[in-house]
Formats: C-alpha cells, sequence, structure tokens
C-alpha cells in the first residue's frame, strides 16, 4: 500500500540510504519498455550487492515509462519512493510505489521542485546517484542541476520513446 509523506519525513526516509534515482520518459514510455526492465533489473542487482537494504529507488511515482521501475524493485524486495506533481493523476501513481512526496506544482510544469527551485530528485541523489533512460525537458533539467551539483549521473540515450505515443501527441496537437 501507498503511504503519502511530507518533505520532513521525505527527508528522514532517505537518511542512512544509498539512493538510485531513476529517470527518463514517463507520458511517452518506451519504445521497448522490456530491454529498459532488463536494464533496470541489472543495474538493481549490482546496488543490492552492494548496499542491501539500505538500498532506495527514487523516480516519479507514476506506473507509466520508467515507472517501471517500481515493479522491478518490488520483484526484488527494494524500497520505493516517488516524487511527483500534485497534478498526477491518484490513479496513474504506482501500486508498487511504496512511499510518495507531493510536490506543489501550481503552475503544470511537472517539475519537482523545493520553494528555492532546487529539484527534490537532485535532493534524493545526494545520497546515491542518478540513472536515466533518455527523457525530455524535465529529466534534462535535473541531469543539469545534479552534475553542476557533482552527483553522479548516467545517462542511457540509447533508450526512445514509444513512436505510437510520440505520434498520437503530435496528431492531437494538430487538433
Amino acid at each position: 500500500m501507498t503511504e503519502f509523506i511530507d518533505v520532513d519525513q521525505f527527508r528522514k526516509l532517505l537518511k542512512g540510504k544509498f539512493v538510485i534515482v531513476f529517470g527518463g520518459y514517463s507520458g511517452l514510455g518506451y519504445e521497448n519498455p522490456e530491454a529498459v526492465r532488463d536494464e533496470v533489473r541489472k543495474n538493481l542487482e549490482n546496488l543490492k550487492v552492494r548496499y542491501g537494504d539500505r538500498l532506495i529507488v527514487v523516480s516519479g511515482a507514476t506506473s507509466v515509462g520508467i515507472g517501471l521501475v517500481y515493479e522491478v524493485a518490488r520483484e526484488m524486495g527494494v524500497s520505493t519512493l516517488g516524487i511527483v506533481s500534485d497534478q498526477v493523476n491518484s490513479e496513474d501513481v504506482s501500486r508498487f510505489c511504496e512511499y510518495v512526496l507531493l510536490v506543489s506544482d501550481p503552475h503544470g510544469t511537472w517539475e519537482v521542485k523545493t520553494e528555492n527551485g532546487d529539484s527534490y530528485m537532485v535532493e534524493a541523489a545526494r545520497y546515491g546517484e542518478m540513472i536515466y533512460f533518455g527523457g525530455g525537458q524535465v529529466a534534462n533539467s535535473e541531469i543539469m542541476e545534479a552534475r553542476l551539483k557533482g552527483i553522479a549521473v548516467t545517462v542511457l540515450s540509447d533508450f526512445m520513446p514509444d513512436p505510437e505515443i510520440i505520434k498520437l501527441k503530435m496528431k492531437n496537437k494538430g487538433t
């Protein structure tokens, strides 16, 4: 069952943990989700050997796109935390996500930023590292901020969004 937490609980939850932030495409999905799933599993297997029960997976809380990390993590017995805009539809939150931090997003940007403009994803990654499977504007912003702050970021650019979803979005934009 998913537990919604506040910022103080978020920060307390991450103390003493090794955080792996997974980012990438969300609503656009992936052209080959099984390849993403396999790569996530491989990364988590290696990290679990090194960090054991200290390991926690952080991503964007939804089940779509990169949100498949939650199911993989749950299968492997790894704790999960989602950080997502309060614009999210509650039905879209992954049922495999243990904890969720809803972030105020009055402008509907889908960015998860503190009042100071810093990303909560990057804050979480201070306790570990980030792995991004491609991604759009929000992912790029998080990657840039993390790199400026000296946080380890791996970008796997071979993972492409689902072309069918892109076609649909382009078609809907034209109408």
